[in-house]
């Protein structure tokens, strides 16, 4: 876990340039708009992994505040410059009393977590009763996941650091932490070299670069 924590740190400064590009902005858009269909329009929810706050910043409104949670001092420093409420923690150790949160969140975290299905079974046990977790992950089988399992083969800081999961490999980690799943689906649907992102919602297969889940704590 530290060689990962370590790993962010000294990628913050310059972790959301990507998003300054043509493509990445679409990405970011994408992703945006997927998890914004999937989490409650009101309530106090948890960004785990919130890494700079890029996410939390625009899924924040008035009606609904988003708590980031992030075990990177480094990444949070720039979540702070955002104006967000920070908290450096653990997916494996979240200092909140249980079932206190309306939704959480990860968005490629997944991928970073040590024994993912204990930190979401830990992260599960803050929901209120019927609140969602939504989860954002690569979709190994996808051009984005192969695009990301090259770089991380060639010694990339970040990705040298992850694990990439298929469809049925995530939701069956979802499952171990005692999650039911109610709703998939992929998006992001072209791959790196292509000039647009691909912004639809389709099915979980080779064709969506993320997959997104909704699930809830089984009763």
């Amino acid at each position: 876990m530290s060689s990962i924590i370590d790993a962010f740190d000294r990628s913050a400064y310059r972790y959301d340039d990507w998003y300054d590009t043509p493509k990445g902005m679409q990405v970011l858009k994408s992703e945006l708009e997927a998890v914004n269909f999937l989490i409650p329009c009101r309530g106090v929810g948890m960004e785990m992994g919130a890494g700079t706050g890029i996410f939390a910043e625009r899924l924040s409104t008035d009606e609904r505040v988003v708590v980031c949670l992030d075990p990177s001092a480094g990444m949070l420093g720039r979540s702070r410059e955002r104006g967000l409420i920070s908290i450096i923690a653990s997916g494996h150790w979240p200092p909140f009393r249980l079932m206190c949160i309306d939704f959480v969140y990860l968005v490629t975290v997944l991928e970073f977590l040590e024994e993912p299905s204990i930190a979401l079974w830990m992260i599960a046990g803050l929901l209120k009763p019927d609140a969602p977790m939504v989860v954002l992950t690569i979709n190994s089988e996808s051009k984005w996941g192969s695009f990301y399992e090259r770089l991380g083969r060639k010694g990339n800081l970040i990705f040298s650091n992850s694990k990439l999961y298929n469809y049925e490999e995530a939701r069956a980690i979802m499952e171990e932490a005692g999650m039911v799943v109610t709703e998939s689906f992929g998006t992001v649907t072209s791959g790196p070299e292509d000039p647009e992102a691909g912004d639809e919602r389709v099915e979980p297969g080779p064709k969506a670069g993320v997959l997104l889940f909704r699930a809830e704590v089984k009763k």
